[in-house]
């Protein structure tokens, strides 16, 4: 499986069977699917969604942006996609960019305060700043579902990358992956069922 993101006016390369594209602009939302923080969510969303024993139906993309990883969730096969921003300009470019995926039955933009949210996700992904993070750990962490995963990116290796695993360690979580690229990091952690 290949995943190509393209903006809208470039002509697709790629014919496989197999190959996924997300169609996109970026407008003012923060999102392009070039960026080593973006890319690094990608890889541990795609890794979670081709093993064999995870079937993920529900995803939570947290400071969604473009929109860019809760379209890609979708593409890998997830049901149902909540994903949120305060902006609201990327909430409107998340919109479009769901719309010309026709991804809009499986992916709905809000601007909804995440605090508001109730249990019920088999992944939450956040790329986003550390300091938001840490500061919603505990929000995030009641998010996930028994043996559901945290996927967080946006995080610089060394001490922010230590400080987040041992933030979300500390509130019950098992850090089971991490991937770095140029001075950029992503986590993934499970929440083991009791």
């Amino acid at each position: 499986m290949v995943l190509t993101i393209k903006p809208s006016w470039e002509e697709s390369g790629r014919d496989g069977k197999n190959d996924l594209t997300i169609e996109m602009d970026p407008g003012l939302a923060f999102g392009t699917g070039h960026h080593a923080s973006t890319q690094l969510a990608l890889l541990l969303l795609e890794e979670l969604f081709q093993q064999k024993t995870v079937k993920p139906a529900k995803v939570i993309d947290i400071g969604t942006g473009s929109g860019i990883l809760a379209m890609a969730c979708g593409l890998f096969g997830a049901h149902e996609i909540l994903a949120l921003d305060s902006d609201p300009d990327a909430v409107e470019t998340a919109k479009q960019n769901v719309a010309r995926n026709h991804l809009d039955g499986t992916v709905s933009v809000s601007a909804r305060e995440v605090t508001s949210l109730e249990t019920g996700f088999d992944i939450v992904v956040a790329n986003i700043t550390h300091d938001i993070l840490a500061e919603l750990a505990e929000t995030l962490m009641k998010l996930i579902l028994p043996d559901g995963y945290l996927v967080l990116s946006g995080i610089l290796k060394g001490d922010q990358e230590h400080s987040l695993r041992q933030t979300f360690t500390k509130l019950g979580l098992e850090c089971i992956k991490s991937r770095t690229r140029e001075e950029w990091a992503a986590l993934e952690f499970q929440k083991k069922a009791d």
